[in-house]
C-alpha cells in the first residue's frame, strides 16, 4: 500500500506548523513511531532517541543514545560516548543556531523525564523537538506553548481508515476492522494489511523498522545469543547471557567488557557482574572486568579481597597488571607490573610497567611504552594503541622531549577518530595532552577552540578533567599574551582546590598573578600553599615549593633562593621537564639579581632538558613577566635582537626587554624598515607611508622623533639595531614549511589600524601568502584556524571539510558552516 496517508499527512501538518514543542502522549500503537518517522520525511535531519527502561536513571546511557542518534542524523559523529546526556546536549545548545534546522525525538521519554525536559530547551532557532510518553509523568512541567497530543488527538477517523484501504474491502469491512482498533493506527493497520494478505507493517524506530509487539518470532536464547554475538551487539549478548544463560557471560566478555568501558557504562557492567553465580564470578576475566568497572566507580576496595585471593593461586598478567594500576598497594606497584610484565608481554602488560617504571627509570619507561603501542598495534587493538601512545606522549613531556609528544598525541587522537572509538573522556585527555605540547613549542593554532569545546560542557560530568582543561585554557592564554583571560581559569581551578591540589593549582595562580603585576596577593596564594603542604614529599608539595619561590622571586630574591633551589632539585629526579624549566628560569633570575652570573648559567644548564624545545610561547608560559626576565633570556640567547615587533593583531614593542610606547606612525615606519633592511631613500619611504600626499617635512620629523626611541640610519633609512619581528618571523616560517607554527602567529592583519599605503600592501600580501600555503598545505588544524580567523573564506572552509577525517567530531560543524556560507555567496 503506497499511497501518502491523510492520517499522517494531517499530524505531521500539525506539528510542524504548530510554534512550539510537540508532546505526545500515548501508547506506541496509536502510531507514535510513524508520525516520528514521518517528521523525519524531509531534509531536516531527525535526531530520534528511543529510551528503554535499562535507560532510566542512567545518564550516560542516555548520553550515548544521543551520540549515536546525532550521529545518524548528521552522518558523522559530533560528540562520543561516556558522558551524560547533558555534555552531549551542551554540544548541541552551543552548536544549534549553525546546524539548525533539526529535529529532536525522544520516544519513551517517561525514562528520562530529565533529559525530556532539558531537550525542551533545544527548541529554537528553527528546530523542533518532539517527546513522546507512553504515559506523561504527573510532575512533568510542561511548557505553556507545547503541542500535546493524545489518543484523542491521534485517534483515526473513520474517513482516515477508510481512505487507508484504497477501496480494496467494503466499507463495512474497514469500519469493523476501524472498530475493533478502537481507531488506533498501527493495529487497525496490522488487521488490514492482513486481511488484503499483506506483509505486516513494520513499526519505525530510531535505528530501524521492526515487527510490532506480539508478531515477533521466538526464539531461542542460544540462537539470539549467537546472532547477537555475530551482529556485534556485545552489550546486548552480554545482557542477554547475564539473564538466562551465565555461564557463557565470560567467553563474551573479551569484546563486551570493552564495549561497556567505550561506552562509559561501567555502573551498568558492574551491577550484570555482581549477579552472576559465584562459580562464574570467580574467573579470571569476570575479576578482570569487574575491577576494571569498579576503578570507575571508586568501588575498588570491594574487589581487593577476590582478586588478592585469585592472584595468590595465579599468574593471571592481565589482571596482576589491572591490579598494579588501580588497587595495589604503592610500594608493591612497581613489582607487581614487573611480575604481570614479565609473564606476558601484551599491550596492558606493558603499559603497566611502562607506568610504574617511570619514577625510577623514566627512559627505559619510554622505550616500554613505546613497545606497548607497538604491540598494540599487532594485536589490532585500536582502543589500547590510542591509550599506549597517549600515555607515552605524556612520559616524553616529561622528559622534555615535546616534539615527540606532540607527534604522539596527535597520532593517538587520529588513531582514536579513525576507528571511530566511543569514550569520550579517554579522547579527551589525549587531547589535554596534545595541546599542552603543542602549546610548549608554539604550535597553538585551532587550539582555543579545541579546548574550550572539551572544557565548556565537562561541569557535570568529571571535575578533574575540567580541572584539566581549564589549566591548559589558562596556559594558552598566558603563553599567547592574554594573561587576564589565564587568570580567570587558574582562580576557578585555586577556589576548588582539595588540599592535595592546591600546590598544582598555586604555581599555575601566583605565575599569572605576576604577569599582571598582582605580586601581593600572588605571594598570599603562595604562602598559603607552601603553609598546607610544608614538610611534605608529594608532587603537589613540590608544587607549592615552587609557588613560593615564584612569588618571592619578584621581591626578596635572597629569600626565594632556598624554595627555588628545592623546587629545582624535586623536578630533577624524578625528571619533569617543563616544571624544571620554570624552576630553572626563576632560580636563575634570582641569582643574578644577587649578582651570580655564573650559577645562572650552570642553573639553566642543569635545565636544558626542559628548556632546549621551548618555543617562544612556551618560554613566556614558563618565565614571568618579559620585561623582568630579560636578563635571563640574554643568557638564554645572547644574540637576540635588542628590539622586538609583535605588529600581528596589534601594535606590541620591546627594546632590551623593556616595554616600548610607540605612537601610530612610529609603528607604522618601524614595520618599512624592517619590511625593508637593505634601506629606503626618502622617495621611497615617503610614497610608502603617505603616497603622493605627504610632504618631507612631516617624515623627516617623523623619524627624528623615532630616533629618540631607537637608532635610525640615513642614506638610505634603515634600522641601526638588529630587530625581530612577529610578520618577518611568519614569513621565514612559510618560506620553510611550518604553516601550522606561521597560522599560530598570525593573531591578526600586519597593524589593523592602518592605512598607509605600504602597509596595507604588505598587509594583503602577508595574508595572501599565507593564506596560499595553508590551501597547499592540506593540514587540517592550520586550516581550521585560518578559517576561523578570516572569518567568510568559502575556499578555506571547503579545504578544511576536505582535510577532516570523515571521523573526525568537527566534521558536522565544518560542513554546516561551509555550507552557509556557500548559500550566502549564491544568494549574494
Amino acid at each position: 500500500m503506497t499511497a501518502p496517508s491523510p492520517w499522517l499527512e494531517a499530524l505531521r501538518s500539525r506539528v510542524r506548523g504548530h510554534d512550539g514543542p510537540a508532546v505526545l502522549e500515548a501508547d506506541p500503537r496509536w502510531g507514535v513511531p510513524h508520525l516520528i518517522d514521518a517528521l523525519g520525511k524531509l531534509p531536516q535531519p531527525l535526531v530520534w532517541v528511543e529510551l528503554s527502561p535499562s535507560d532510566q536513571d542512567d545518564p550516560v546511557a542516555q548520553g550515548n543514545k544521543l551520540a549515536e542518534a546525532v550521529q545518524r542524523a548528521l552522518g558523522s559523529p559530533l560528540f562520543g560516548y561516556a558522558m551524560p546526556y547533558r555534555y552531549g546536549l551542551g554540544i548541541l545548545r552551543r552548536h544549534l543556531e549553525l546546524l539548525s534546522p533539526l529535529t529532536l525525538v525522544i520516544s519513551h521519554a517517561e525514562h528520562g523525564p530529565d533529559f525530556a525536559q532539558d531537550l525542551l530547551e533545544l527548541n529554537k532557532h528553527g528546530s523542533l523537538v518532539v517527546l513522546h510518553f507512553c504515559a506523561l509523568p504527573e510532575d512533568f512541567p510542561l511548557p505553556p506553548e507545547a503541542l500535546r497530543l493524545g489518543p484523542d488527538q491521534l485517534r483515526l477517523s473513520q474517513a482516515e481508515a477508510l481512505a487507508q484501504s484504497e477501496g480494496r474491502l467494503a466499507h463495512e469491512e474497514v469500519i469493523a476492522q476501524w472498530q475493533a482498533a478502537e481507531g488506533a493506527y498501527e493495529p487497525f493497520m496490522v488487521a488490514l494489511h492482513q486481511r488484503l494478505s499483506l506483509p505486516i507493517p513494520l513499526r519505525p524506530g530510531p535505528e530501524g523498522p521492526r515487527l510490532p509487539p506480539g508478531h515477533q518470532a521466538a526464539v531461542e536464547p542460544e540462537t539470539l545469543l549467537k546472532h547477537l554475538a555475530q551482529r556485534g551487539r556485545w552489550q546486548q549478548a552480554l545482557e542477554l547471557a547475564v539473564e538466562l544463560l551465565p555461564e557463557r557471560a565470560p567467553q563474551l566478555l573479551g569484546s563486551a567488557g570493552p564495549a561497556y568501558r567505550e561506552r562509559g557504562m561501567s555502573g551498568r557492567l558492574w551491577q550484570l557482574l555482581t549477579r552472576l553465580p559465584p562459580e562464574v564470578a570467580a574467573s579470571e576475566v569476570v575479576l578482570y572486568w569487574q575491577l576494571s568497572a569498579a576503578s570507575r566507580l571508586g568501588l575498588d576496595e570491594q574487589m581487593r579481597q577476590p582478586v588478592e585471593a585469585y592472584l595468590k593461586e595465579h599468574e593471571a598478567p592481565e589482571l596482576r597488571a589491572l591490579y598494579a594500576l588501580v588497587l595495589a598497594p604503592p610500594e608493591t606497584t612497581l613489582s607487581e607490573a614487573e611480575r604481570a610484565f614479565s609473564v606476558a608481554k601484551t599491550p596492558l602488560t606493558l603499559f603497566a610497567y611502562g607506568r610504574q617504571l617511570w619514577a625510577t627509570d623514566p627512559d627505559s619507561s619510554v622505550a616500554i611504552l613505546q613497545e606497548s603501542v607497538a604491540l598494540a598495534e599487532q594485536a589490532g587493538r585500536t582502543y589500547e594503541i590510542a591509550r599506549n601512545a597517549g600515555a607515552l606522549a605524556g612520559s616524553l613531556m616529561a622528559l622534555g622531549r615535546y616534539r615527540e609528544a606532540a607527534h604522539w598525541a596527535g597520532w593517538a587522537l587520529e588513531q582514536f577518530d579513525r576507528a571511530g572509538l566511543a569514550d569520550a573522556t579517554r579522547r579527551l585527555h589525549i587531547v589535554n595532552n596534545w595541546a599542552y605540547a603543542r602549546i610548549l613549542l608554539g604550535d597553538t593554532a585551532g587550539l582555543e577552540d579545541l579546548l574550550k569545546e572539551g572544557e565548556a560542557h565537562l561541569s557535570d560530568v568529571n571535575r578533574d578533567l575540567v580541572r584539566v582543561f581549564r589549566s591548559t585554557l589558562g596556559d594558552f592564554y598566558l603563553a599567547t599574551g592574554q594573561p587576564e583571560k589565564a587568570l580567570n581559569y587558574y582562580l576557578q581551578n585555586w577556589e576548588e582546590a582539595r588540599r592535595d591540589m592546591v600546590g598544582l593549582e598555586a604555581s599555575n595562580l601566583v605565575r599569572a598573578l605576576l604577569e599582571v603585576g598582582q605580586t601581593s596577593q600572588a605571594q598570599k596564594v603562595a604562602e598559603r600553599a607552601y603553609t598546607l603542604t610544608k614538610g611534605q614529599t608529594s608532587y603537589n608539595a613540590h608544587r607549592a615549593l615552587l609557588a613560593h619561590g615564584m612569588a618571592l622571586s619578584l621581591v626578596d630574591p635572597a629569600q626565594a633562593l632556598p624554595p627555588l633551589q628545592a623546587a629545582y632539585r624535586a623536578f630533577q629526579n624524578p625528571l619533569d621537564a617543563d616544571l624544571l624549566a620554570q624552576a630553572g628560569l626563576y632560580l636563575a633570575r634570582a641569582q643574578l639579581l644577587l649578582g651570580s652570573a655564573e650559577e645562572a648559567r650552570a642553573t639553566l644548564d642543569g635545565a636544558s632538558t626542559g628548556l632546549n624545545e621551548l618555543g617562544e610561547v612556551g618560554l613566556h608560559l614558563s618565565a614571568g613577566p618579559r620585561d623582568a626576565f630579560a636578563s635571563v633570556f640574554s643568557l638564554l640567547s645572547p644574540h637576540h635582537p635588542p628590539l622586538e615587533l609583535r605588529f600581528l593583531g596589534g601594535s606590541e614593542a620591546h627594546l632590551q626587554g623593556k616595554p616600548l610606547s610607540l605612537r601610530q606612525s612610529f609603528c607604522e615606519l618601524l614595520a618599512m624598515l624592517v619590511l625593508h633592511p637593505e634601506g629606503l631613500s626618502g622617495e621611497q619611504l615617503l610614497l610608502r607611508m603617505y603616497d603622493e600626499e605627504g610632504s618631507v617635512s612631516n617624515l623627516k620629523s617623523t623619524i627624528s622623533k623615532l630616533r629618540r626611541k631607537v637608532p635610525i640610519a640615513s642614506w638610505p633609512y634603515r634600522l641601526g639595531l638588529a630587530v625581530w619581528a612577529d610578520f618577518v618571523e611568519l614569513e621565514q616560517h612559510l618560506r620553510e614549511g611550518r604553516v601550522r607554527q606561521a597560522v599560530s602567529l598570525y593573531r591578526g592583519p600586519l597593524l589593523p589600524g592602518s592605512d598607509r599605503p605600504g602597509i596595507v600592501e604588505a598587509r594583503e600580501m602577508l595574508e595572501e601568502h599565507l593564506r596560499q600555503a595553508v590551501l597547499t598545505s592540506g593540514d587540517a588544524e592550520a586550516l581550521l584556524e585560518l578559517a576561523e580567523r578570516l572569518g567568510e573564506d568559502l575556499q578555506l572552509w571547503e579545504a578544511a571539510l576536505g582535510a577532516l577525517h570523515r571521523a573526525d567530531p568537527r566534521l558536522p560543524l565544518v560542513r554546516a558552516r561551509f555550507e552557509r556560507i556557500r548559500r550566502a555567496w549564491a544568494m549574494g
